[in-house]
């Protein structure tokens, strides 16, 4: 099969594309143990002081803030709106093995 130079080029683009995505993968990977550190401790001192695990409020005012920058970023708020009922499911799970 031949290659023309403008196939050859696309193919170069799509490995460069998917190789700053795999990136992006390993950062949103970083964040994410990084905000689990967080909650560890927030679950702490939760503990410490007799302050119920769940927040609504809390993540309702999360979930705002999240879902007005998606909208500035033109990104699917439907989409935002399940990730990150998935992240609070979280640390809830963790600051309970705290």
């Amino acid at each position: 099969m031949k290659i023309n130079a403008k196939t050859g080029h696309d193919i170069q683009e799509l490995k460069r594309l998917r190789k700053k995505v795999d990136e992006i993968d390993d950062e949103i990977i970083s964040m994410l143990g990084k905000r689990q550190s967080m909650v560890k401790s927030i679950g702490k001192i939760k503990k410490c002081n007799g302050v119920n695990i769940l927040s609504t409020a809390r993540e309702r005012q999360i979930l705002k803030r999240i879902l007005l920058k998606g909208k500035k970023n033109k990104i699917d708020l439907e989409f935002i709106d399940r990730v990150y009922w998935v992240i609070f499911k979280n640390p809830r799970k963790v600051q309970r093995l705290v």
